[in-house]
């Protein structure tokens, strides 16, 4: 899914990894090598079991959402920015519902895919 917007969408895209630990981070490589090749493509991590040495974004996805997201509304006004949150279903849940019951998201610009 992240490929094809990445080729077909010219709006701001910002992902936002979670992952307990630095080893845990899956396509790391990948979505580095977007942050220069693709314009309007951003790419954060946050661990939340990281170790002392780790200069990143640190807790929960969730802890994120807020910033980021107030960030891609400037980015991408005049439009209204979608969400895409995958992973794990409490963590997905939680942005959802924080998405839609306290940043104002619609529910039409959430979009989620679980797994456990």
């Amino acid at each position: 899914m992240l490929q094809a917007a990445v080729a077909e969408v010219k709006a701001p895209l910002r992902l936002l990894f979670g992952a307990r630990v630095e080893d845990d981070i899956l396509y790391r490589d990948e979505f580095e090598r977007w942050t220069h090749e693709i314009p309007g493509f951003r790419y954060d991590i946050t661990l939340s079991q990281p170790s002392s040495s780790w200069v990143g974004r640190r807790g929960y996805v969730q802890e994120h959402v807020p910033e980021l997201l107030a960030a891609l509304r400037t980015d991408a006004a005049p439009a209204t920015p979608h969400l895409y949150v995958c992973g794990l279903e409490r963590m997905v849940t939680a942005v959802r519902d924080l998405a839609r019951e306290h940043l104002g998201v619609d529910r039409k610009h959430v979009h989620t895919e679980r797994y456990d």
